[in-house]
This record gives C-alpha cells, structure tokens and sequence, in this order.
C-alpha cells in the first residue's frame, strides 16, 4: 500500500525548515503531500503573503524534490480549514493508501484542541517531529499510529523570518531556498 504523508501549514514562508521536514518524510514515505492553509484557525492573522504567492513560494521550494506534491484544495476552501476535512479530500483523492499527518511537537501539545482530534487519530497516522524534549509523547492515550522524532531542532519560523526581512533581509537569506529568497525579494513580500 503507498504511504502518503500530508505537511500542512501557512508557509508564509516556506523556509528550509520546511526543506528538512519534507527530506526526513520522504525516507519514511512514498509521496509528500503539502496542503498550504488559507487561514489557519488556531491563528488571527491571515498570512502576509498571497495565497498565489505562498504556492508560487511552495513551488520554488520544492520543484526539484520528486514525489513531492503541493495541493491547494485548503487555499480554494469555501470553509474553515479544518484538518479532518484535508484527510476527507484526500482520501478521495488517494483511495486505497495509507495516510500520515506531519506535525510538530508543539502542535501535538495542544493536539486536543483541534476540530475533531480524535476522528484524526482514527482516520490517519501521525508523524510528529518534536522541537524539544517537554512533549508528552502519551498525551492521548499514547495511540499506536503515532510516531515520534525526538532529534528533530528547527529553530526557524516563519515569523522570526518574516521580522528579519523587514529589518534585514540579508539575515533571512541562508534560512530560505535562494529561489525563495530572491521570489520575496523582487515582489517586496514582507517589507
């Protein structure tokens, strides 16, 4: 059966953080599916960039990665986008695979908050990379379909990137793909 892991996110922007995430999953699975969010329902803002410019950023990240692909079902959503409704449409979309959902250790600290968290964790897999070592990997009841990597350090977000643009873009240049970096650049994303 092809494993499919799905990354969700605002990517706003797409940082090599982002890069990592996807390399570490391919070693795990057979296709990445990444779903940028229109609006992420857990934040107030919206992003800063376009829903045309973070997929455009998303493409420049990741065309030369195979088996990587960048769905915009979330970003042409008329609704909330809620995780349980992405792992709807692509089990439509990949009948007969099984799916995991990537996530981060801060996301699973506060997993239970999530719109029909535990249909998630019947529906699909989870792989989550832990930022520290404060997760509690047994939070839930320790499901059997959720993985850990305890090694993983990102200390790239997208805010901090978003700040450094502003104030000194040449910062952000070695935290983004040069493809990325130069997108932002001449658009004046973020400035």
């Amino acid at each position: 059966m092809e494993k499919i892991f799905f990354f969700g996110g605002s990517f706003d922007p797409p940082h090599i953080g982002h890069i990592d995430i996807a390399n570490i999953c391919l070693n795990r699975c057979d296709t990445l599916i990444i779903l940028p969010a229109k609006q992420s329902p857990f934040k107030s803002n919206k992003p800063s960039a376009s829903s045309a410019q973070r997929l455009e950023l998303l493409n420049l990240s990741f065309h030369s990665v195979d088996n990587i692909i960048i769905d915009d079902f979330e970003l042409n959503s008329t609704k909330p986008n809620y995780t349980i409704y992405s792992i709807q449409h692509l089990k439509k979309k990949f009948p007969n695979t099984e799916l995991t959902l990537v996530i981060g250790g801060d996301q699973w600290s506060n997993f239970n908050d999530w719109y029909k968290w535990k249909d998630i964790l019947k529906e699909v897999n989870i792989f989550c990379l832990n930022r520290s070592d404060l997760i509690n990997e047994n939070r839930y009841g320790s499901p059997n379909d959720v993985h850990f990597i305890k090694d993983f350090n990102c200390k790239i977000s997208s805010t901090k990137i978003r700040e450094m643009i502003k104030t000194n873009p040449e910062i952000a240049r070695n935290s983004l793909h040069p493809g990325v970096f130069s997108y932002i650049m001449e658009n004046g994303i973020y400035i």
